[in-house]
């Protein structure tokens, strides 16, 4: 899917100059949303899946609220209904109000959410259809169609659900209530059978009901002019095939004002006048055929300058029930509430099942996409929960992945409920056997979406799926199989391959000695039988560490990645009850490189604590080192070398027991010696808190891009740390990576420099900002009970550009149950939010002023075309300014057509124009090679066609896909004019 970036910059003065036509309004045409549901056929046969989105009304923006997936539509005579349909927002942009079967296929009930997806309420729980809810103008009432009396009625309500009353009474069907500006009437459909329908008016209160329209075959879906006395609708008086035209009709007495789609083959229906009267958006069909996909369009309340919004190369679409509002802020922080993700916590109930004592629910957490939309889905592990009668047999919630990250459906999906069992994906219940303890994703068939395995140690089983459309499958073994997973390309072949750890295993006579085997990935998912089986005593002896001994508990860790440099993943593999030298459970994690045969055993490495710089260095007894590993690349060197990350949450630091350090070893290109011999180090006290005992500082980590800088970055878990005198309330950090010095050849063994982690800039994460209030012995984002927990993931839950932390604290206490446990969400700054301080003064006429971005095109984002800058002042946009990179052309935006001008070639100094400034293309050029990585530096010079002064202007971008689909503009900066006409530098890198 090509991408395009978008990015607008706005100065004061000029804000009509991008308005597409003339509008007599007080908001310019950007400051409204539309609401619409559309629904894709996936496969053509069988599923569909969809939501609600909102968009601009000139087509960008778009930011899906909800996600679907349905088996057949409901399809009536009064019209369609899909899962989730006609949404309408609050006169305040706030919220939206919608009707959804999401608890029920053959019961649509009414909810609000936020206009962000956010906050779901439901408002009504009666038994069969409540549909099509409007607010009324002032937001205290809504009206809807609800079959709950017999057949369908007009209704109206209170705005939470209260107060039902019944607006018309007829043994015909009221459906598609409308309010007029004043609220005072309320405008609907009525189906009169045989192919007829007709509008009719009724006031709020039900009386003094009036048929406004009797023409042959349908009128229907009114909804009023701004001024209260028009109407616009859906009529098949013309005889256009399949669904009529949009017709503009007068209130007083039903008479045609003229059919606003004459002349647009197959019409159009599903009418909404904008609420400056400017705009009415509408479908369209493609073809004369009832069933056709349908395309969301937009023109001028006098059927001019016709748009179609949603993408022309899409097939199988239905865009419908299109609904404008206003763009709301109401933290005025540039960024409208659309946009605006909350960090924010979810326990078991919104996982649709209840809490109890000892669930442990975030025990294990990852990202996968189960259901191939795009979306990372969420899985949460609940080891602890008992299932009827068998106790901790344990479950794994399930939550969507959307727009707006992780999306609490509580109901079947496709083939696994919300809250699903071992039981469930075809395997027995099992006491004490702990499902969902351990959890790993990655592509384990290489069909380019993550796969997720699910390990249920205290069952030796583990589980993966390969989508929702595969099933599930299972791999067994004993001694604890599964309390360790691992996932990386160990063979090269394109495909994850899953390493899965029994650390209480029995190898050759010894009782936990432990053993490591790898199921490689097949086009079907993951081998039923084992490629490989490792233990100690397949590894070399290095100074005092090898042989297959009692207790050692190899695998009782486990992690994956390319450490050398060779584009093969390699496996560390944690042994916390080694005993070195003599030294009791001092730990050790060995190295095993990758190679086109597989992992080869013979090359591993080790490191111990005896490889740490002073005044660490030496064996600790009950240390345990590697109890937690990690691999990742947080310097982001020239052939993605990756770092090894060694927790040691039992370190003593001085005299203070287990307060833990965190290591970091740097990988070494094609090097035998593939990893550095001394690590980086950090304890609390590197990170500007204070060393402290039993905090257990790496008792967890997650690698990610939590940045948006392109580079990796590191969460550490500190459960045992106490915070504001709460003891062991648990804290997180964040340590961000950062670039190393670049070289485009670098002889093998020789270590990039610079770069890494850095402790300068680390953050600190507490319960309440992820709203919970702090309690003693939660040990948030850890665990006691089961000290190998995967509690933390990272991943870019929403797509917005940046990673989120999603985090388990499985042992905090919900109400008067103990140890049950959540899952918090820590929403990643969206890519392009950075404020900076504005320079202000006077700007003389005809002076080039100079912006310089410079933007490194993101490997996430691996086939974006193009970027958008754009200019906004107080008084609206001034220049908007297009850049392709297929094309290396620029382009900008024809006030007069709304439409982007010819294109100038980067560095040919040619000069764009609007009425208000004029672009200089002073300087330009793009470095680098292939779709990831390349670097666009731009120098741009603004010359004022006059005389600005004191004026600052935000500097907007946007990113879209070639389907039209992007998340609308963010700010990514502010420049202003100064006394010396200079702009502030920007460094942009999402």
């Amino acid at each position: 899917m090509k991408q395009r970036f978008i990015l607008v910059i706005v100065f004061p003065v000029f804000a009509a100059l991008i308005q597409l036509a003339a509008a007599p309004a007080s908001h310019a045409t950007n400051e409204y949303l539309i609401a619409f549901t559309s629904a894709v056929d996936i496969d053509f046969l069988d599923i569909e899946r969809g939501g609600i989105f909102v968009m601009r009304p000139d087509g960008t923006g778009i930011r899906q609220l909800t996600s679907f997936q349905t088996l057949n539509y409901d399809f009536e005579p009064h019209g369609l209904n899909l899962p989730d349909d006609h949404p309408a927002f609050s006169p305040d942009g706030t919220k939206i109000v919608f009707t959804s079967n999401r608890f029920d296929r053959n019961n649509w009930d009414i909810y609000t959410m936020d206009v962000n997806g956010t906050n779901l309420v439901r408002l009504t729980s009666t038994a069969g259809l409540d549909t099509e809810p409007v607010f009324s103008p002032d937001g205290s009432h809504i009206a809807f169609a609800s079959e709950r009396s017999g057949n369908l009625d007009i209704w109206v309500m209170e705005a939470n659900g209260n107060n039902p009353t019944r607006i018309t009474t007829n043994s015909l069907e009221d459906i598609e209530p409308a309010y007029s500006p004043d609220g005072s009437l309320i405008a609907f459909s009525r189906v009169l059978g045989n192919h007829e329908k007709d509008v009719f008016v009724v006031n709020n209160n039900g009386s003094n009901e009036r048929q406004v329209t009797n023409e042959a075959g349908e009128d229907h879906d009114p909804t009023f002019s701004p001024d209260g006395t028009q109407l616009v609708i859906t009529s098949e008086r013309a005889g256009t095939n399949p669904f009529g035209d949009v017709f503009k009709i007068r209130l007083s007495d039903g008479a045609s004002l003229g059919n606003l789609t004459s002349g647009l083959n197959n019409g159009g229906g599903d009418p909404a006048w904008s609420p400056d009267g400017s705009k009415v958006a509408f479908f369209r069909s493609s073809t004369a055929i009832l069933a056709s996909p349908q395309q969301l369009w937009v023109m001028s309340s006098n059927g001019s300058n016709r748009q179609r919004l949603d993408d022309e190369a899409d097939f199988g679409i239905i865009n419908i029930h299109p609904n404008w509002g206003l763009v709301a802020d109401t933290d005025n922080d540039g960024r409208p509430n659309y946009l605006e993700n909350t960090n924010r916590s979810h326990d078991q109930t919104d996982f649709a099942t209840n809490e109890g004592t000892g669930d442990l629910a975030g025990t294990a957490v990852s990202l996968a996409d189960y259901n191939h939309d795009g979306y990372l889905d969420l899985f949460a592990g609940i080891p602890g929960e008992n299932v009827g009668s068998v106790g901790d047999a344990g479950k794994v919630a399930f939550a969507f992945g959307s727009i707006v990250g992780p999306y609490f459906l509580g109901s079947t999906f496709v083939n696994i409920p919300a809250i699903f069992t071992a039981a469930d994906l075809g395997s027995s219940l099992v006491g004490n056997g702990r499902f969902g303890q351990t959890m790993i994703s990655c592509d384990f068939n290489n069909d380019n979406f993550d796969d997720i395995a699910i390990g249920a140690p205290g069952q030796n089983r583990v589980f993966v799926s390969i989508g929702h459309s595969q099933g599930w499958q299972s791999i067994s073994g004993n001694g604890g199989f599964g309390a360790a997973l691992a996932a990386g390309d160990f063979n090269d072949d394109g495909r994850c391959d899953l390493a899965v750890g029994s650390p209480q295993e029995s190898r050759s006579g010894s009782a936990s000695a432990g053993a490591v085997r790898i199921f490689n990935g097949t086009s079907s998912g993951v081998a039923s039988s084992a490629s490989k089986t490792i233990d100690q005593g397949n590894l070399p002896i290095i100074a005092d560490i090898g042989g297959t001994e009692s207790n050692d508990q190899f695998g009782y860790s486990l992690a994956a990645g390319d450490i050398n440099g060779d584009f093969t993943d390699d496996l560390a593999v944690g042994t916390i009850g080694e005993d070195i030298a003599g030294v009791s459970n001092a730990g050790v994690v060995q190295m095993m490189l990758g190679s086109s045969s597989g992992l080869v055993t013979g090359s591993a490495a080790a490191r111990d604590g005896r490889s740490l710089p002073s005044p660490y260095t030496g064996l600790q007894a009950d240390a345990q080192f590697g109890e937690v590993i990690a691999i990742a690349n947080f310097n982001d060197d020239t052939f993605d070398v990756h770092d090894l990350v060694v927790g040691i949450p039992r370190q003593n630091i001085g005299k203070l027991s287990d307060t833990g350090l965190t290591a970091v070893y740097e990988g070494s290109l094609l090097s035998d010696s593939f990893l550095a011999a001394t690590p980086q180090t950090f304890t609390l006290a590197d990170l500007g808190s204070s060393n402290g005992a039993n905090a257990r500082f790496g008792s967890t980590l997650a690698t990610g891009d939590m940045s948006g800088d392109g580079i990796e970055d590191l969460a550490v878990s500190a459960p045992g740390q106490s915070v504001n005198g709460f003891s062991q309330a648990g804290k997180i950090y964040l340590i961000y990576g950062s670039r190393s010095t670049s070289c485009n050849f670098c002889a093998p063994g020789i270590s990039f420099g610079g770069g890494g982690l850095l402790a300068a800039t680390a953050q600190t994460l507490v319960q309440p900002q992820v709203g919970r209030v702090l309690a003693a012995n939660d040990h948030f984002g850890g665990s006691y009970l089961l000290p190998s927990a995967n509690t933390l993931t990272i991943g870019d839950a929403d797509l917005d550009g940046q990673d989120e932390l999603i985090i388990g604290t499985p042992e905090e206490d919900i109400g008067s149950f103990s140890n049950t446990g959540l899952v918090s969400i820590r929403f990643g700054i969206p890519v392009g939010v950075t404020v900076l301080t504005p320079t202000v003064g006077t700007a003389p006429a005809e002076t080039p002023a100079t912006f310089t971005l410079t933007w490194t095109h993101p490997a996430r984002w691996r086939d974006l075309t193009a970027m958008h800058l754009r200019w906004r002042g107080e008084n609206g946009v001034v220049l908007w300014l297009e850049y392709d990179e297929e094309s290396n052309e620029f382009s900008l935006l024809d006030p007069a057509t709304g439409t982007f001008g010819a294109g100038a070639v980067p560095g040919s100094d040619t000069v764009l124009e609007t009425t208000a400034a004029r672009l200089l293309l002073a300087e330009s050029a793009t470095t680098g090679s292939g779709p990831e990585g390349r670097e666009l530096t731009l120098t741009l010079r603004v010359v004022f066609k006059t005389a600005v002064s004191n004026h600052t202007y935000d500097i907007e971008q946007m990113v879209q896909d070639d389907h039209g689909n992007n998340q609308g503009f963010d700010k990514i900066g502010r420049w202003g004019v100064g006394p010396f006409h200079t702009a502030l530098p920007l460094v942009k890198k999402p």
